[in-house]
């Protein structure tokens, strides 16, 4: 009878043992399981993009489309952040640049070029008509060359020119100056639909062609990774949507 009592006495320990074991795992699998959900979410969730573009430069929106599209197909949301074009390029900004020309790139020491070209332009000079505008303009020491803070561009041009510089804060500003003949000449982009930031007419003003240029996207080099499915994407983009290259 002691024996009996014994051995049922061993079973339900071993019972019990084999219960607290199982609920044991149990716990774990589930914590595993739940740990790797949070990890997941956090994961998408982390999974967007910041793309700059410049305060008061009209932009058209089929750039926003093409670049959105493009991100949107390796699964990243697309924030659109407008910044003073000083502060573009400052890093932990933005993690990207929606369109800038590639004369300049040399000064985007935290950004990388994407190599799919998204347009072409010029920098011009624009001048009031009574002066020859020509290359002898940009290196008459009397001669005040209006360019915007920030642009690199202009200031990359006139490093080794002799005329003055006169840094212009906003783009209408830059305008309002020129028109009521503050300066007589504005060096700038000229490209109607990618970023020109004087419109002119060349019937009362004179430009002159200095130098034409390449636009292309920009990312940060933090997310560089990101470039070879980018160009697959973008030239998909390109070719499967005509309205963008309209």
């Amino acid at each position: 009878m002691r024996e009996v009592l014994t051995t049922n006495i061993s079973s339900t320990r071993l019972f019990q043992a084999n219960k607290i074991l199982t609920l044991f795992f149990l716990c774990i699998i589930l914590s595993s399981t739940t740990i790797s959900a949070k990890s997941t979410q956090t994961n998408t969730e982390s999974k967007s993009i910041k793309i700059g573009f410049s305060t008061g430069v009209w932009v058209l929106d089929k750039y926003k489309k093409l670049i959105q599209l493009a991100y949107q197909d390796l699964n990243y949301k697309v924030t659109f952040i407008e910044l003073p074009l000083a502060r573009l390029g400052d890093n932990g900004f933005v993690d990207a640049m929606l369109i800038h020309p590639s004369i300049v790139e040399n000064h985007l020491t935290d950004f990388t070029r994407v190599p799919v070209k998204l347009d072409e332009g010029k920098i011009v000079l624009y001048c009031h008509n009574e002066y020859d505008c020509d290359e002898e303009q940009l290196n008459n020491e009397k001669n005040v060359i209006g360019i915007f803070n920030g642009d690199n561009f202009a200031s990359s041009i006139m490093k080794n020119r002799c005329a003055q510089v006169y840094k212009i804060m906003h783009i209408d500003q830059g305008n309002q100056l020129f028109l009521m003949r503050r300066i007589n000449f504005i060096l700038t982009i000229d490209r109607t639909d990618l970023d020109n930031q004087v419109t002119m007419s060349t019937k009362k003003y004179s430009k002159y062609e200095v130098l034409p240029f390449d636009a292309y996207h920009y990312i940060h080099k933090s997310k560089q990774h990101l470039i070879p499915a980018l160009v697959d994407s973008l030239n998909a983009q390109l070719k499967n949507n005509p309205m963008i290259n309209d």
